[in-house]
């Protein structure tokens, strides 16, 4: 997971638990900004965007491509 800071605490409450069900490589979580939460999932750096905001035009854009 990369995204938002302001989304960081409540997802690392949720990967923690996560992790503590799992036994494969655990889930990260990275607070790294809305846009680049955004583009981590099309540029593979992560499975899941955390967004704080809407998604603007231009950002939905490299998932029509």
């Amino acid at each position: 997971m990369v995204g938002s800071p302001s989304v960081l605490p409540f997802a690392k409450t949720c990967v923690e638990e996560f992790n503590t069900f799992r036994d494969d490589p655990p889930v990260s979580v990275t607070g790294s900004g809305t846009g680049v939460g955004i583009k981590s999932p099309v540029s593979g750096i992560a499975e899941i965007a955390m967004a704080s905001r809407e998604v603007r035009a231009e950002e939905a854009e490299i998932y029509d491509e």
